[in-house]
Formats: C-alpha cells, structure tokens, sequence
C-alpha cells in the first residue's frame, strides 16, 4: 500500500486533527516519524505518548531545519489563535512553496495568505 511521502507537520494537535493521524497512522499511510505535531505546553508529553510521535509546546516550536523540511502542514488551531500559530511556523523556517492546509473554521485562505505574504499555496 502506497502512503504519504515526506514530513507533514500538525499545528494545533487536538481532538480533531489528532483522529486524522491516528487513522493515517493506524491507515498506515503516514508512519510515526513522518509526522510530528505542535500542540499546548501542558498537553505535548501526554499527546507525543499517546500518538508515538514527535511533539512540541506552542512555547518551544521544532528546530528551523525541521520546519524548513516539513513537505505540507496541517493548520487545526482554534480560529482565535491561527494568525500567531502561522507567523510562529513563518518565523520557525517555513518554506514559501511548503502547502498549507487549513481546517479552521472561520478564517479565510485570503487571511492565512496575507500571513504569509502570499508565498505558500
């Protein structure tokens, strides 16, 4: 069976964007070491313990290089927090042709565009 090739990186690892790994990972579609996440300080040990991937607090964001060699991300913060998670990821090294995909309710892609200066599809 084929799979996802590539890092794919999860900014707001909650409830909704933790089941989508889970079922990539049970799927066998991603394995544990082509995902990692970026979730709350409080909650990284216990949600990297319970998907066996790697984790980061919004607080500690990964290496630059870790971020600059993501292939896609997966945006699922609550709306209220989506603009500083995106200039966080900007900051940390995102690439400009690395996709970003939004699950977001709310926030436009006209929005996470101007946050990135229209560089990222």
């Amino acid at each position: 069976m084929g799979g996802i090739q590539g890092q794919i990186g999860v900014i707001g690892l909650g409830t909704l964007a933790g089941a989508i790994v889970e079922g990539l990972l049970e799927a066998g579609t991603l394995r544990r070491e082509q995902v990692w996440g970026v979730t709350a300080p409080t909650m990284a040990a216990e949600t990297a313990e319970r998907f066996g991937i790697e984790v980061f607090g919004f607080d500690a964001y990964p290496p630059r290089e870790r971020v600059a060699a993501t292939q896609a991300f997966l945006l699922a913060t609550k709306p209220q927090h989506m603009r500083e998670a995106v200039l966080q990821l900007k900051a940390a090294g995102l690439a400009p042709e690395t996709p970003l995909i939004s699950m977001a309710a709310g926030v436009t892609t006209d929005a996470i565009r101007g946050w990135v200066e229209d560089s990222n599809p």
